[in-house]
């Protein structure tokens, strides 16, 4: 048999669509797709990272963000150096979504802005379904299923590490999502996943 029967047309006509023309589609999260559909190595995928309108708008008409960047000289402490590093970490990881290896951390006193940048600047850019906020407990869980599975930046809030075994095992979660490719996702009840 070379033809499956699919669906009947409107006007009462049969639509058959041969074997060879289906591709088995799977899912596989990309931020260099330049499609939801693409191919890669002679597969067919798609990607469920839906990119949000300012991702989308990159390298289009450009607004200087005023409020943003005194927000980011503010948290720099109005040090020139360390402004331009946080600019320059922020505009290539926006631009490329390449992960930069490196992580940014902002110290400063309570009502400083550290999560005005996050809540109103960094999760509207990137999509608050691919930033995920991760607190010592998550950190310490083995399961980090909910909140590391196709996320494109986490955000590490108010994480102490004290001497031990545990900080260790913190210490190199936190290693692993800031540096590694890939990491290992592991949800309740299933098998680990890269």
């Amino acid at each position: 048999m070379d033809k499956i029967h699919i669906f009947t047309a409107p006007k009462g006509e049969i639509v058959d669509i041969r074997r060879n023309d289906l591709q088995v589609i799977q899912d596989k999260f990309s931020l260099s797709a330049a499609s939801e559909f693409y191919k890669e190595n002679g597969l067919t995928y798609r990607t469920a990272f839906i990119p949000t309108q300012y991702l989308l708008s990159r390298g289009k008409e450009y607004t200087e963000p005023i409020a943003i960047l005194k927000l980011i000289r503010n948290l720099c402490n109005y040090e020139d150096f360390e402004y331009d590093y946080v600019l320059n970490w922020l505009s290539g990881f926006i631009q490329t979504l390449n992960k930069p290896h490196s992580a940014l951390i902002f110290a400063g006193d309570q009502g400083s802005g550290k999560n005005m940048l996050i809540e109103q600047v960094l999760r509207p850019i990137f999509g608050n379904e691919y930033t995920s906020v991760i607190d010592n407990e998550r950190l310490s869980s083995r399961f980090n299923g909910s909140w590391a599975n196709e996320k494109v930046l986490y955000i590490f809030n108010e994480i102490s590490v004290s001497k031990g075994s545990e900080s260790k095992i913190v210490k190199n979660k936190m290693k692993a999502l800031i540096t590694d490719l890939t990491i290992q996702v592991e949800s309740k009840g299933q098998n680990a996943m890269e």
